[in-house]
């Protein structure tokens, strides 16, 4: 996703996890199940390389489900 700031993302990627968690799915006649998700961000700018940007949002992606998922976390540049 595209924002103007690191607080933008960060508001958008809360409202995905808040949204995710907050609608269970239903499989025909099983039990509703909670998903959650866990994106990683990162900053790009200042001529800065996409495929650097990938690798730092790729890290905070993992690190966000080492720390217990259904969270996010903004890379460290």
């Amino acid at each position: 996703m595209q924002c103007k700031s690191a607080k933008a993302a960060e508001q958008t990627a809360r409202r995905i996890v808040d949204t995710v968690r907050a609608a269970p799915v239903q499989f025909s006649d099983a039990e509703a199940v909670t998903l959650t998700v866990t994106p990683g961000l990162a900053e790009v700018g200042g001529g800065g390389e996409l495929s650097s940007a990938i690798r730092r949002t790729d890290a905070a992606l993992y690190a966000g489900e080492q720390a217990g998922r259904d969270r996010y976390l903004l890379s460290e540049r």
